[in-house]
């Protein structure tokens, strides 16, 4: 008997290797178009007996559509994070700087993440209200608080996630501190790489940091700052980003 084929890794340069980067997001973006109009259905539908339009829902009944809105928007999400990677890999997603307040931006983010917040997890902000403004684009600035939040979501076991900033010189560190994971070293220094595996039966299977973390570290990286991940003995996971300062 032979060991099995050891399950083949493809890297985001190996993809932009084998495809076309100019004819990929243009691919990618009518993919998304179509899935998108049945999705924002579903969550459209959803919200609407979650908010009892058409009159009240047992306990059950409310936990179904949670977790059938809960799905949909996890899907659109993971959509649109595939076709924003794709666009950034053949350059083509625009940026707008200016500056940008940290405490807006995470309060406009929120009331999205709390419907997907699992129950167990507790969430607290130590945001200093008085940070100076941020440079960066207000956009894509949020869409890194929805990927890293989502991930940590997805990371944490039961467990109090810290969201945090300080001013550091010239740039504002903002930190993440997810608690105790199951992974190892190795995984936590790999969390911003893409790794895509394909088992022999052809089943694809994303590395922990999913679609969301890589793409953060792009963004991170396109407007001056940077990403990386380390393992505490005492708070376990964390996670840093780092964008400049307005002015």
């Amino acid at each position: 008997m032979t060991d099995a084929a050891p399950a083949p890794r493809h890297s985001l340069a190996l993809q932009k290797q084998s495809a076309d980067p100019d004819r990929q997001p243009l691919e990618l973006y009518h993919l998304s178009h179509d899935l998108r109009g049945p999705l924002n259905s579903i969550l459209g539908f959803a919200e609407l007996l979650l908010e009892e339009i058409e009159g009240p829902l047992n306990e059950i009944q409310q936990a179904d559509i949670t977790a059938i809105y809960q799905s949909a928007q996890n899907l659109l999400h993971l959509i649109n994070t595939a076709v924003d990677l794709s666009k950034l890999e053949a350059n083509r997603l625009n940026f707008e700087f200016k500056a940008v307040d940290l405490n807006e931006a995470v309060n406009a983010v929120w009331p999205a993440l709390s419907k997907v917040k699992p129950e167990p997890i507790e969430l607290n902000f130590s945001l200093p209200p008085n940070l100076p403004p941020l440079w960066a684009d207000r956009d894509r600035l949020e869409q890194m608080l929805k990927n890293l939040l989502r991930i940590a979501f997805k990371l944490a076991k039961k467990s109090a996630i810290v969201l945090s900033a300080e001013k550091s010189g010239p740039e504002i560190i903002l930190r993440l501190e997810i608690g105790r994971v199951e992974l190892s070293q190795a995984e936590v220094a790999g969390l911003f790489e893409l790794e895509v595996k394909v088992d022999p039966s052809g089943r694809i299977e994303i590395g922990p940091g999913g679609l969301e973390l890589p793409l953060t570290r792009h963004l991170a990286e396109r407007q001056q700052g940077q990403a990386w991940a380390e393992r505490d003995q005492d708070r376990g996971l964390i996670i840093y980003i780092t964008l400049p300062l307005a002015g």
